[in-house]
């Protein structure tokens, strides 16, 4: 799906993800680990990882409040001085960007076993210079004390570091600069590319020339998005039918219920809401069913508002008895369930997988591929050419995103069009969890200057 003209790249298939948002209590540094970070090398150039015929630079960056994240960047194999730089996100949100490394678009794919590597020859560095990131913190390599509440925050974390990335390497802080990501990216790729567009507008320094985003099989609006699930199961036309037609009424019925409390939750109509007051935040966001907490609420609601009234707020997590937790709830059960006790991958329906335990806390890729890329990460020499000393998961709980999932992020394409930011959607056919179904609708309702014509727009074989 082309909003606007982009860059020719070769496009891999990619199997993309979407997780449960799990609700992080706490991401505290132990004091060995924070001593860690103080010792930890900044960056390094050592190269003989991946990709050993290109100049490489890994290490931490600073974002916030002492968090800092794990870069890797790989030049390109054709004209590294000439050549655009791509900031590559992986989704969750908790997935490391290591799987994009390893397993997607980078320079190197691991093998089955986790042991060794080869050379990827569609790596996106063929082309472009490739710089990918732990995000947000507590994902992959990535650390630091506070947990990270949501996109916008995690996006001034992504942003802070990027400038000191391109403070201490300047050869590259004027070439074209575009983000892509999946799944989750959906969310981020809007944010990271909005805010860096404002930075520039007010003068900031170092500038970062964002000429373009890419997004795949991305996860923008729920409330559109959960109603492809029952078609995408039953009878897409491009990946194999798992449910039978009795299963599509149930889970049509369902997903409209679920669609149906995810737009309540954002107006703020909730079971226990009385309390609520609508407010906007500096994103302009508003999202009143969430903003309760009280001491027995920690980890869940991280903000509270004064209720409107005298009468006490409830002694159990509001959150979790409200319609925002039944669009969480329900959004996780439409993408998981209907495949999961069929034996069938999320991310590709052609595969089927073992159930033998729960899996991975946050399921980032094929299965199997998670246990690889763990086993690989975690062995005493990569880590030591890296420069970290961190358990390394492919997926890991990442912070408070549970009032984030709901947002409508594609919100944030307009402001980016109308800047002329090329803006790029691209799916892969055979992903349930973020199918394409769903994504073409969120596509067609974009408020832009363009979007009658695209709508209208026929159909294309892509050469």
């Amino acid at each position: 799906i082309f909003l606007a003209a982009f860059p020719m790249l070769i496009i891999s298939a990619i199997a993309l993800q979407l997780i449960l948002v799990v609700q992080s209590q706490s991401l505290k540094a132990t004091p060995e680990r924070a001593s860690f970070l103080r010792r930890a090398q900044q960056s390094s150039t050592s190269q003989d990882l991946c990709d050993p015929d290109v100049k490489q630079i890994h290490g931490y960056y600073n974002g916030q409040k002492g968090r800092k994240l794990f870069f890797w960047f790989f030049e390109s194999r054709s004209n590294p001085a000439d050549d655009p730089i791509i900031l590559w996100l992986n989704g969750g949100p908790g997935c490391s960007g290591m799987t994009g490394v390893f397993l997607e678009i980078g320079p190197c794919i691991l093998n089955d076993n986790g042991t060794a590597t080869d050379l990827n020859p569609y790596s996106w560095n063929a082309r472009s210079n490739l710089l990918f990131v732990d995000q947000p913190t507590g994902a992959g390599f990535s650390e630091g004390p506070f947990v990270t509440n949501g996109t916008f925050e995690a996006t001034d974390d992504l942003y802070t570091a990027l400038q000191e990335f391109f403070q201490k390497h300047t050869q590259y802080k004027e070439k074209d600069f575009y983000v892509g990501g999946e799944s989750y990216g959906g969310h981020f790729v809007p944010a990271i590319a909005q805010k860096i567009h404002r930075e520039n507008i007010k003068g900031a320094e170092p500038r970062i020339e964002i000429r373009g985003i890419a997004i795949g099989n991305g996860y923008m609006n729920p409330a559109i998005q959960v109603l492809s699930y029952p078609e995408m199961a039953y009878q897409s036309g491009t990946a194999p039918d798992v449910i039978t037609y009795a299963e599509y009424l149930t889970l049509e019925r369902e997903m409209v219920a679920c669609s149906r409390n995810v737009t309540r939750c954002l107006a703020g109509d909730s079971r226990h809401g009385d309390g609520a007051v609508p407010f906007d935040t500096s994103q302009g966001f508003a999202f009143p069913a969430l903003r309760f907490t009280n001491s027995q609420t920690s980890g869940w609601v991280v903000e509270a508002i004064p209720p409107t009234s005298n009468a006490p707020i409830a002694s159990v997590s509001l959150f979790a008895d409200s319609t925002c937790e039944d669009a969480n709830f329900c959004r996780f059960m439409g993408a998981v369930v209907p495949l999961r006790r069929r034996g069938i991958s999320m991310f590709d329906m052609r595969i089927t997988q073992k159930l033998s335990g729960p899996g991975p806390a946050i399921p980032c890729t094929l299965p199997g591929r998670d246990d690889a890329l763990d086993r690989y990460l975690n062995q005493k020499e990569v880590q030591r050419k890296l420069g970290v000393n961190k358990r390394f998961q492919s997926g890991s709980p990442a912070g408070d995103f549970g009032r984030d999932a709901l947002f409508p992020f594609e919100t944030l394409l307009p402001e980016l069009l109308e800047a002329e930011i090329r803006v790029l959607l691209f799916d892969g056919d055979q992903d349930f969890v973020c199918n394409w179904i769903g994504f073409e609708r969120v596509a067609n309702e974009i408020d832009w200057p363009g979007r009658a014509a695209f709508v209208r727009a026929p159909r294309q074989e892509y050469e």
